[in-house]
């Protein structure tokens, strides 16, 4: 099987659960194209999925409804970060599995009540850009970990300077 092959193997069920829906881009709003410094907060999780029975880890349970629809027993916080960016800023940080394996985070904008993010796994060769209303989060299925999966909850707030505050 090749690479490419074994990428979407694990991407295509990986977009398990998307919260909110993705909404296209969409043109600048004035205050954007005025040069308003556009600041969002931006949570990074990294969440061990197992088919193995474990519950729901307590630090996890905002998003309990979503994690008891998935195919696992038992989710587990390995990591988590969040920063303040600014637009065309990126935060990256590094989850388990073989090698150095970074998940790269790049807001793109806030535009129709919505933070675009570009999301980006190198050495997976994982692109997309996905669009996030203020204070929603995006779970994303990634790569295999142990007997489970990998899964990537990112929350996106406008933190000021971006219309829809």
């Amino acid at each position: 099987m090749t690479h490419a092959a074994r990428t979407l193997r694990w991407l295509v069920p990986a977009l398990l659960v998307l919260l909110p829906a993705i909404a296209l881009a969409e043109e600048p709003t004035p205050a954007a194209a005025a040069g308003a410094v556009e600041t969002y907060g931006v949570d990074i999780r990294i969440i061990s999925a197992q088919p193995t029975a474990g519950g729901i880890d307590p630090s996890l349970q905002r998003y309990a409804a979503d994690l008891k629809a998935m195919p696992y027993k038992s989710f587990k916080l390995l990591d988590e970060q969040s920063k303040e960016i600014k637009k065309n800023e990126t935060v990256s940080m590094q989850f388990p599995g073989p090698g150095k394996r970074f998940l790269s985070v790049t807001a793109t904008g806030f535009k129709a009540d919505k933070l675009g993010l570009d999301l980006a796994i190198d050495a997976l060769a994982f692109k997309t850009s996905v669009r996030i209303p203020s204070n929603g989060t995006l779970i994303v299925g990634g790569p295999r970990h142990e007997k489970g999966v990998i899964l990537l909850a990112i929350t996106a707030r406008n933190q000021g300077g971006a219309p829809g505050k």
